[in-house]
């Protein structure tokens, strides 16, 4: 196979014989997208979704509890012409494979009813960050929660201003808010903290007067007036309430759009991107205010032409539609780390309506952005 997703072997015991007499079955709970000759599976165990190769995906198409390894291997020979010995040989190997990243049981065997661990409140938050958290024990923080239905998101500030400012723009979007209330009367389960931190700039030092904004305990955006901080934290708040209340697949992605037209550029490249920023202005492209976007957006003047992702692994030589579909892959994983199969039914959609670009360094993303963007 093409891939290699992370070795699981270890979570449960598979020491059977896999043979020609192994009756493969799909472990419950997987999803199938297929993209070109390739197909991905989706894993709620995995991080990402596995990548089969043309052949491990014709044999998986074969597997549904009723076929042994043997059948299937005499139907192959039959159909490719190919040395029976070596058919079987094959097989038996990818069934191994399979095996061995969980994907398959015995049907053979008694089942046991598996449902996994179910997801655990409606309360979207992040991991604990011991030098991020620290900040917010002063009597000024403050923490917003904002609400979609049963889903919650909320953001903390040092300075309750920047609080009250940021519960007026959630409020002007039509979203349900509680009031600002010091951090400390917010009570979180151990080992967890809010998805979203806003610290304002220190009174001396390179951030004089800068507004940072993390998610997730990861740096997203610095700005030194607070209205754009304000409307930039809104319409992350919003886009992310969006993506967890009503399912809509989104690109954790830098925006950039110019003249209706938008790509959509691996965060990994972030910090590139601010350093080209003031060209790119003047160059009329402006960055989009989400960090999140959807992947067909809602505005009617802007149409999704590009992704701009990290360059291949050493595994995926050639962009075919299922590797670059999982390259973007960890750029739709949502708050979670999941992606679902609808969400990436549309991921592959996407990306084979789209111009994907593997852009290393400052000169490779510029280009491409002119590329993009023209």
């Amino acid at each position: 196979m093409d891939d290699a997703p992370r070795d699981r072997s270890s979570e449960g015991a598979r020491d059977r014989a896999i043979d020609l007499a192994f009756v493969p079955a799909r472990r419950p709970g997987l999803a199938t997208v297929t993209a070109g000759a390739e197909a991905l599976v989706v894993d709620d165990r995995a991080d990402l979704p596995h990548l089969l190769s043309p052949t491990a995906a014709l044999v998986w198409s074969f597997v549904d509890g009723s076929g042994s390894l043997g059948d299937f291997a005499q139907d192959l020979s039959e159909v490719l012409g190919a040395d029976p010995h070596q058919i079987e040989h094959d097989v038996v190997a990818l069934a191994r494979d399979l095996d061995r990243l969980g994907l398959v049981v015995d049907a053979r065997a008694p089942s046991s009813q598996d449902d996994g661990d179910e997801p655990s409140g409606r309360v979207v938050r992040a991991a604990a960050n011991e030098a991020l958290d620290t900040r917010f024990h002063g009597p000024g923080a403050r923490v917003v929660t904002a609400r979609d239905g049963a889903v919650e998101v909320e953001v903390r500030t040092d300075d309750p201003d920047l609080a009250s400012e940021v519960a007026e723009a959630l409020t002007a979007r039509l979203v349900v808010v509680d009031p600002p209330c010091p951090a400390s009367d917010r009570a979180l389960p151990p080992g967890s903290a809010p998805l979203y931190s806003v610290l304002r700039g220190r009174p001396k030092g390179p951030v004089t007067g800068l507004q940072l904004l993390y998610r997730s305990g990861r740096p997203l955006r610095r700005c030194r007036h607070r209205e754009d901080m304000v409307r930039i934290v809104a319409a992350d708040v919003v886009a992310v309430l969006q993506r967890e209340a009503r399912g809509a697949p989104l690109l954790d992605v830098v925006g950039l759009a110019r003249h209706g037209r938008l790509v959509a550029v691996d965060p990994l490249f972030a910090s590139i991107v601010d350093g080209l920023e003031p060209g790119l202005r003047r160059a009329g492209i402006e960055r989009v205010d989400p960090s999140y976007l959807r992947l067909r957006p809602a505005d009617d003047d802007l149409d999704l032409v590009g992704l701009v992702l990290r360059p291949a692994g050493d595994l995926h030589d050639h962009d075919t539609p299922a590797a670059v579909a999982l390259g973007a892959c960890a750029l739709a994983r949502g708050i979670d780390g999941r992606v679902g199969s609808a969400a990436l039914g549309q991921l592959c959609e996407v990306v084979a309506a789209v111009a994907p670009m593997r852009a290393p360094g400052r000169a490779g993303i510029l280009a491409a952005l002119q590329e993009l963007l023209t």
